[in-house]
């Protein structure tokens, strides 16, 4: 009896998904870093796939031998590319679903996100909006999170 084929991991619109069900404001923090990741990935996979279809189209002669090594190279660069997008596809998958774990773990544990920082965890632009480094909002201790209360249960 064969063996059953592993499921398949889940995409990044799926873990996006996942995340804005049961924390919206940190799935919009990232949204734009998904969806920039993902239009990279498409644009590279296009113009992986034309680059295939030009080399294949290249004839077997002598002469043609300069056009190949052109459009190999091409391929070969492009084929580089998407396997690094996907190294970057992997690591935000990696990084979606430990922010829906924590999402659900807090959920679990009787906290809901924090109404003042809307569950990023950052307070108020310190130095007026000058410093690199946001500062921690004193609701939630930068967490994101705060105890569930009686009414909100």
């Amino acid at each position: 009896m064969p063996c059953p084929a592993p499921p398949s991991p889940p995409t990044l619109a799926e873990l996006l998904a996942q995340l804005a069900a049961v924390n919206p404001a940190s799935a919009e923090h990232l949204r734009p870093e998904v969806e920039a990741l993902q239009n990279r990935l498409s644009d590279v996979r296009a113009r992986l796939a034309t680059a295939e279809a030009e080399l294949q189209r290249v004839t077997l002669d002598q002469a043609a031998y300069e056009e190949w090594t052109q459009r190999h190279s091409d391929a070969v660069c492009l084929r580089s590319k998407e396997r690094l997008l996907g190294v970057d596809v992997g690591v935000m998958c990696e990084r979606l679903e430990r922010e829906v774990y924590l999402a659900r773990r807090s959920i679990t544990l009787g906290r809901q996100l924090c109404g003042d920082c809307g569950g990023t965890g950052e307070g108020e632009m310190l130095d007026a909006g000058t410093c690199l480094v946001p500062s921690g909002c004193d609701s939630c201790e930068g967490t994101g999170f705060v105890a569930r209360s009686a009414s909100g249960a």
